[in-house]
């Protein structure tokens, strides 16, 4: 940004674009706001919109601009296009549509990536001009910028109040006209309309990119624009929940791009917080749904999601524990019968695994005069290192012939693993007990169901997208 202070040093009045410049939209998609609009009149209960209104304000605006082509359009003027497409919607409905959509444009705007221009430019004297194209008026404007901190505007021009446009370059010729003596620089995201036509109308003027645009040029981070994009071209339907993800978006990129992160931290914070955020809203209601009494997260991959489950609920989470135990720790010693079938699930486990991994699960040592017996009867080369296709078959006939063993094994450790189920809560059997997990096959909550024998809930944060 040290260019940007740079030029701001060299002149009189610094002009500012409005918005992805000195405001940004907490949403990706700034129509988006209309989807909000129409969430706030619904929920006020004036009225119940049953259609879409993001692709009717939409088409509102292009038939305004198509009638207008002399100035810009107001919101006046786009709402009254909106009676025209849509004469069975009460007056005092449209008028509450527009003031709805004021509120959420002012509701979503926060500092953008030129706030600190602004700051700056301040401080060091210089005179503060606003110029934008856009049709809300001044006054909503305004009172976005000051609730921003953005204030003690010396110049301000609204294209659908001032009835000139920098698209045009009008707006341009008007600032350098107000400020005949003075060197003007002007500050914006549109290339065209802020720079071209500014440097065109005699005016100096460097380009900020938006937040989104200086993802799409920040190396792996662009995949994280690629899929913002492919929702941004979706079709013009939009419910509550695309909108949820637009304001996530936008706030992760505004924070990108503000601050001085590491890819690492990137994606922390693009991908993995608003992923374990929106999981652990999710298992609070689900688990406040279900009446439950206590959730176990499991080891080891369930560590993360406890950790930000209690991050976010605090005092206020369901009673909840991180239980210690691998799938191994609770499978095995839940084993009363052992089948072939049995047998080939368990190594096919620790297929491509060594071979003393393998039997260590089954709490066998190779050494023993039981193993080399098996091993020899069924084909197994004990001195190999792992467990491949070729050996798989041959090493599963071993275990078969190892049963007895194997399952006097899983008796001794079956009381063990009883008494720690009951320490953690399934002792009571009043006590409704969840457990939560990563991962779709839920492998342990059925061992766990045939301990204690009784149903037990399980949330999970899947891997793959597809349903069990």
């Amino acid at each position: 940004m040290q260019d940007y202070y740079t030029q701001i040093d060299k002149h009189d009045v610094i002009s500012f674009d409005v918005f992805d410049t000195l405001l940004s939209r907490t949403v990706i998609a700034p129509v988006d706001v209309f989807t909000v609009a129409q969430e706030l009149l619904n929920q006020e209960g004036l009225f119940t919109l049953q259609d879409d209104f993001r692709p009717l304000r939409i088409k509102a605006e292009r038939d305004a601009r198509l009638s207008k082509v002399s100035a810009d359009v107001t919101i006046d003027d786009i709402y009254s296009q909106l009676r025209v497409l849509r004469p069975d919607y009460p007056a005092d409905i449209v008028d509450a549509l527009k003031e709805f959509e004021i509120k959420a444009e002012k509701a979503v705007l926060v500092r953008g990536r030129a706030a600190p221009l602004y700051e700056y430019a301040k401080k060091a004297g210089k005179k503060i001009a606003i110029v934008s194209d856009m049709y809300l008026p001044k006054r909503v404007i305004k009172a976005s910028l000051d609730q921003n901190g953005i204030e003690d505007i010396d110049y301000f021009l609204v294209s659908c109040e001032d009835h000139l446009s920098k698209a045009s370059g009008t707006a341009f010729i008007a600032l350098r006209d107000a400020f005949p003596e003075a060197s003007v620089l002007h500050i914006g995201d549109n290339y065209h309309d802020d720079i071209t036509m500014a440097r065109q109308h005699g005016v100096n003027a460097i380009h900020i990119q938006s937040a989104i645009e200086v993802l799409k040029n920040r190396g792996i981070l662009n995949r994280m624009y690629g899929v913002w994009e492919r929702r941004l071209q979706a079709p013009e339907t939009a419910y509550l929940g695309q909108v949820t993800q637009s304001i996530v978006d936008a706030v992760v990129a505004n924070y990108i791009t503000t601050h001085e992160v590491d890819v690492e931290e990137s994606i922390g914070f693009a991908v993995l917080g608003p992923l374990l955020l929106g999981f652990s809203q999710w298992l609070h209601e689900s688990l406040k749904d279900d009446s439950c009494d206590k959730v176990l997260f499991l080891a080891r991959d369930g560590n993360i999601i406890h950790k930000a489950y209690n991050l976010v609920f605090g005092e206020h989470a369901v009673a909840n524990e991180y239980i210690y135990g691998s799938r191994r720790a609770l499978v095995f010693p839940g084993m009363r019968v052992l089948s072939g079938e049995d047998i080939t699930t368990f190594a096919q486990l620790y297929r491509g695994a060594s071979l003393d991994a393998t039997l260590k699960t089954f709490n066998l040592d190779k050494k023993s005069p039981e193993v080399v017996r098996a091993a020899k009867s069924a084909g197994v080369n004990l001195r190999n290192d792992t467990v491949d296709s070729s050996s798989a078959v041959n090493v599963e006939s071993m275990l078969l012939l190892l049963k007895d063993v194997i399952l006097e094994t899983a008796e001794r450790e079956r009381d063990t693993v009883l008494e720690y189920l009951d320490s953690v809560g399934f002792g009571n059997p009043a006590s409704r007990v969840a457990v939560c997990d990563i991962g779709w096959n839920g492998s342990v909550r059925t061992v766990i169901e045939n301990y204690v024998g009784r149903e037990v809930p399980g949330y999970y944060l899947g891997l793959r997208n597809v349903e069990k």
